[in-house]
């Protein structure tokens, strides 16, 4: 993919944090989390997921383990917004999320040239939700 044409593969948006307008709707949704009573908050390892996450969740960031997963990501590769950064990098800038899940350093399950394909995409879902949610003691994630 050409970078001219298509400014999703530019390789400054990689791993893109959230936008301001996604910053002020989280913000607005911060009142209804807080009634919330999560037992964990599970996340995609991408920031504008943790930060999504960090916004919404805000007052319940020192009440309940926070835990990041690759299973719940978006659809991967080709667009290098969906590329998580070094996980190094993701781990210092929130020290408070739990990554023990995540495999590798790089972003290995990110492809340059395609993106998944449904059934994969299906796959990984379903195997996050049964082999890894349906797994867990918490009730209320």
């Amino acid at each position: 993919p050409d970078p001219l044409t298509n400014p999703f593969v530019k390789p400054e948006i990689l791993d893109s944090p959230l936008t301001e307008n996604g910053r002020q709707e989280c913000a607005e949704r911060r009142t209804e989390a807080a009634m919330l009573n999560p037992e964990v908050i599970i996340v995609s390892p991408l920031h504008r997921a943790i930060q999504t996450a960090v916004i919404s969740f805000r007052d319940h960031m020192d009440l309940v383990p926070w835990v990041a997963h690759e299973g719940c990501r978006e659809q991967l590769g080709l667009l290098t917004c969906n590329k998580r950064r070094a996980i190094s990098e993701t781990k210092a800038e929130f020290p408070h999320v739990d990554f023990q899940y995540i495999d590798s350093e790089e972003d290995l399950l990110w492809h340059p040239t395609q993106r998944e394909l449904p059934v994969d995409e299906s796959d990984r879902i379903y195997t996050f939700l049964t082999e890894f949610l349906m797994e867990r003691p918490e009730r209320e994630l």
